[in-house]
Order: structure tokens, then sequence, then C-alpha cells
């Protein structure tokens, strides 16, 4: 038998899922539950990625109304498929082809810290390639300036492709041979 009680109020509005030994012997769990905290969306995009810290492993529903742990708009029918990949966690909005506004927080099992995060502030450029100086040396994902996985606000559609070589970080825009407009920013993992 399983027991669960609210420390602090009556109840809970929450669908309670216990994860058990079924051996029944009392084995070691080696995670801990943690909220991660992804935010709204960008105006008009369905899919919001954010580089973590530590790896997470979520349900696919962890962002759904009755799981997801936000105050904000609670009643909203918002779905969303939560997924991980390549130290990212990213939500996509199933029930809608937009963005949403409310703030998404869900609980996913946290099995500790397993990088450093390292924001990249590109800015803008005049020309289709712009290389800058970091701090340290980073390896980023070719893809973490996209739609979806950048950090700036912004539903413009502008593809790129990044590369490395110790601190130094250089971005190519692939969907035009110009620059771009936006103040880029995306992040990557300390090395």
């Amino acid at each position: 038998m399983v027991c669960a009680a609210h420390r602090l109020r009556g109840g809970w509005g929450n669908n309670l899922v216990v994860e058990c030994d079924p051996t029944g012997g009392g084995g070691v769990v080696n995670c801990a539950v943690s909220t991660v905290h992804l935010g709204g969306s960008p105006s008009g995009v369905n899919q919001r990625c954010l580089l973590m810290t530590h790896e997470y492993d979520c349900d696919p529903d962890a962002g759904d109304m009755y799981k997801r742990v936000n105050h904000d708009c609670a009643g909203c029918g918002d779905r969303f498929f939560v997924e991980e990949s390549e130290g990212y966690v990213c939500a996509t909005r199933l029930d809608y082809h937009g963005g949403w506004g409310l703030d998404l927080k869900m609980h996913c099992k946290d099995y500790g810290w397993v990088r450093e995060v390292v924001t990249v502030h590109m800015g803008a450029s005049n020309s289709n390639t712009k290389c800058v100086g970091v701090h340290r040396p980073v390896t980023c994902a070719a893809f973490a300036a996209n739609l979806g996985y950048r950090l700036n606000a912004g539903a413009w559609g502008d593809a790129f492709q990044i590369t490395t070589s110790g601190s130094t970080v250089c971005v190519r825009r692939t969907d035009s041979h110009g620059g771009w407009g936006m103040h880029l920013s995306f992040s990557c993992t300390g090395v």
C-alpha cells in the first residue's frame, strides 16, 4: 500500500504518480524531482526548447493542464508534447499551431548537474556569417540559433548553422545569403 499526504494544504489538483521499487526492497532512487521552467513561447511559435544544466526526464504530457505546476492560466486547456534531446527540454503545443502565453513550468525527474550553459550574444550582422569570442571554450548544437531554440524573442523564420572552435563561435545564415537584423543569442555548453 502507498499513502500520500499534501503537507501544505488539503488535497491537490494534479494527477499524482508515484514510482515504486517493484521488488519491495526499498531500492535506491537515483533522481530527484525538480521544476523545469520553460516560460512562454515567442509570438506565433508553437515550440520552445531550452538547454539545461541538469539531465531531466519529463513525462511527454508534463506540460498539460493537470500536470503542469505554474499557476497562471490554471484552467487553460493548452496541451503539450514534452521531450528531451541533446540536453534540451522542448515543449511543443499540440492543441494550437501558434505559441502560448502561460509561464510553463513542470515537474521532471532530475538526474543531476551535467553541463555548464553559456549564453552566446551574437547580435545582428550585415553579412551572412559572423563570429564572436566567448569567455571560455564551448560546444554548440548546430541548430541552437534556430527558431524555438534561440533565446531572443520574436518569431522570425531565419535559419542558421553554428560552428565552434575553442572559444570562437561562428553563425552562418542558411535561409538567405544576407545578414540578419535580430540581436541573436543562444545557449551552448561550456567545455
